[in-house]
C-alpha cells in the first residue's frame, strides 16, 4: 500500500472517531422570564413547548452506514437582570357634597403620583409600587393627604404555578376634619384629626392553574390598623365615647375562574375576622357595654366575623373594545357576642369598560349593598326610639361612578370622574337631646353625596 494512502486512510479514521464521541457546542439565547399579570396567566403559555436554542452538529461523511447518534439539547435560563419602571401623576379639580354622613359643599383640587419598579431575575420577579395623594378642600373641611409604599416578591415556578409574598405600609391623614360626636358649644362641630390612620399589612398569595383554562387563587392577608386617638378620649370614663377604631385583621380570598374565547366566569369566597382593640362588644337589642367606671364588668372588646360568596361573569366584544363585568355576593357578618352588628346582604356589582375610538375610554361602575341586620341587632326602648319603618334595621347603600379617558398624545390624558353615593337606614336620626338623651349630637344617617373632578394625566 502506498504510504501516503495509508497516511490518510489513518487521518480520516481518526476524525471520524473524534466527531462521533466530541459533544456539540451549545449555544444560549436569552431566555430572561416573561412578565405574567398577576391576576391571570394565559393559558397559552401554560401549554407551549420551549424551542430548545439551537446547536451547533459536526458532520462527518463516510462510505459505510453508521447509526444515528442522538444529540442531547440543553436551555439555559439566563441570569440576566431586567428592571423595568412605570411612574405617572394626576391633577384633578372640580367639587363634591358630603364625605359620608358629614355634610358639607366643597371645591376640591387633588394631585395623585405614583411609580412601580419592577426588578426581574429568572424565575424571581420584585415589584416595588409607591402612591402619594393630596386634597385641598375650600367651603367644608375635608383636607387628606395618603401615601402607601409596598414590596411584592414573586416565585414563578412555571406559566402554570406563581408564589408571591408581599407587605405593605399605607396611611392617611384627615386633619381639622368635622367631628358630629363633637358638637361645639357655639353651634356647629368640633374639628378632629382621629379618622385618620395607619397601616400594615403582610400576606401570600398562590396562582396556579390546575387544568387549561381554569385559575385558581389563594390569599392570605394580615393586617394591622392604627388609628389616630382624640385629645378628648378617656378609656376609663368615657370609654364608649370617640372610640379609636384600631384593629387587626385576617382575611382570606377563595377564587376560580374559567377562561374561554371572549368571556370568563368563576366563583370565589371572601373570609375575614377582625378584632378590635378598643371598641367594646354590645348586649342584644339595647347596645349596652357596660365599660365605664364602676358598675358590672364590661362586655368583651368587639369581634367581627364575615364571609362574602360570589359569582362574577366577564364578556367582551368588538375584538376587546367593550367588556362587561357583572358579579353578585352575599355578604354574612356575625358579631360573635350577642349579635348587635350581625346581618346579612345581598351586593351586586357591575362595571363597563368602553373603548368609544380610539384613544377615548368610557367606564362606569355600579355597587348595591343591600343588608338586613339581624333580630338582636336593634330594639326599642326607653333609651331607644322605634325605627322608622319596619321591625329590622336595615341599611341600603348605592354607589354609581363613571370615567372618561382621552388620549392627548405624548403619554398625556384628560381624565373626567364622576360619582354619586346614596345611603338609605331606618335606624333613627340622633337629635340633640333626644337620641341620645344625653347628648347634643345632630346627624342625619341618609344621605346624598356626589363628587365631580377633571383633569389631567401623564404616565411614562
Amino acid at each position: 500500500m502506498n504510504p501516503a494512502s495509508t497516511r490518510h486512510a489513518c487521518a480520516a479514521t481518526a476524525a471520524l472517531v473524534l466527531a462521533a464521541w466530541a459533544p456539540a457546542p451549545i449555544q444560549a439565547g436569552p431566555g430572561a422570564d416573561a412578565a405574567v399579570d398577576d391576576t391571570a396567566v394565559d393559558d397559552a403559555a401554560a401549554t407551549a413547548t420551549a424551542t430548545p436554542a439551537p446547536t451547533d452538529a459536526v458532520t462527518v461523511e463516510a462510505d459505510a452506514p453508521r447509526k444515528k447518534r442522538r444529540t442531547k439539547r440543553r436551555t439555559k435560563r439566563s441570569a440576566v437582570w431586567r428592571v423595568d419602571v412605570e411612574a405617572g401623576a394626576l391633577a384633578m379639580a372640580g367639587a363634591l357634597q358630603g364625605e359620608a354622613h358629614r355634610p358639607g359643599t366643597a371645591a376640591v383640587m387633588q394631585a395623585e403620583a405614583d411609580a412601580r419598579v419592577d426588578v426581574t431575575r429568572g424565575q424571581w420577579r420584585l415589584r416595588v409600587p409607591i402612591e402619594a395623594s393630596h386634597r385641598e378642600t375650600q367651603g367644608a373641611s375635608f383636607d387628606e393627604t395618603g401615601a402607601a409604599a409596598g414590596a411584592a416578591l414573586r416565585w414563578r415556578h412555571s406559566a402554570r404555578l406563581r408564589i408571591t409574598a408581599e407587605g405593605e405600609l399605607s396611611g392617611v391623614w384627615r386633619p381639622d376634619w368635622p367631628d358630629p360626636y363633637q358638637p361645639a358649644p357655639t353651634g356647629g362641630t368640633m374639628t378632629t384629626d382621629r379618622y385618620s390612620h395607619l397601616d400594615r399589612s403582610v400576606g401570600a398569595t398562590v396562582a396556579l392553574i390546575p387544568i387549561k383554562h381554569h385559575h385558581a387563587r389563594v390569599a392570605y392577608e394580615y393586617t394591622l390598623v392604627d388609628y389616630r386617638q382624640d385629645p378628648a378620649f378617656d378609656a376609663i370614663e368615657e370609654p364608649n365615647h370617640l372610640v379609636p377604631s384600631d384593629h387587626e385583621q385576617h382575611a382570606l380570598d377563595l377564587s376560580w375562574r374559567y377562561f374561554g374565547s371572549g368571556w370568563k366566569a368563576g366563583v370565589g369566597a371572601d373570609l375575614f375576622v377582625k378584632q378590635y382593640f378598643f371598641a367594646f362588644a354590645r348586649d342584644a337589642g339595647t347596645g349596652y357595654t357596660h365599660a365605664g367606671p364602676g358598675g358590672a364588668p364590661p362586655n368583651p372588646l368587639q369581634r367581627l366575623r364575615g364571609l362574602e360568596p360570589s359569582a362574577s361573569v366577564e364578556r367582551t366584544w368588538l375584538d376587546d373594545s367593550l367588556e362587561i363585568d357583572l358579579s353578585y355576593g352575599y355578604e354574612i357578618q356575625q358579631d360573635t357576642f350577642e349579635g348587635y352588628y350581625s346581618y346579612r346582604g345581598h351586593h351586586p356589582v357591575a362595571k363597563l369598560r368602553w373603548t368609544v375610538r380610539r384613544g377615548h375610554e368610557l367606564s362606569a361602575r355600579a355597587e348595591l349593598r343591600w343588608r338586613t341586620y339581624g333580630p338582636n341587632a336593634y330594639a326599642a326602648g326607653p333609651s331607644h326610639p322605634p325605627l322608622t319603618y319596619g321591625d329590622r334595621r336595615v341599611d341600603r347603600r348605592g354607589v354609581v361612578s363613571t370615567g372618561y379617558r382621552m388620549n392627548l398624545g405624548g403619554g398625556w390624558s384628560a381624565v373626567a370622574d364622576g360619582s354619586i353615593t346614596r345611603r338609605r337606614t331606618n335606624f333613627p336620626s340622633y337629635e340633640p337631646g333626644v337620641f341620645p338623651a344625653s347628648r347634643a349630637y345632630d346627624i342625619d344617617w341618609n344621605y346624598d353625596n356626589w363628587a365631580l373632578l377633571l383633569g389631567v394625566e401623564g404616565r411614562r
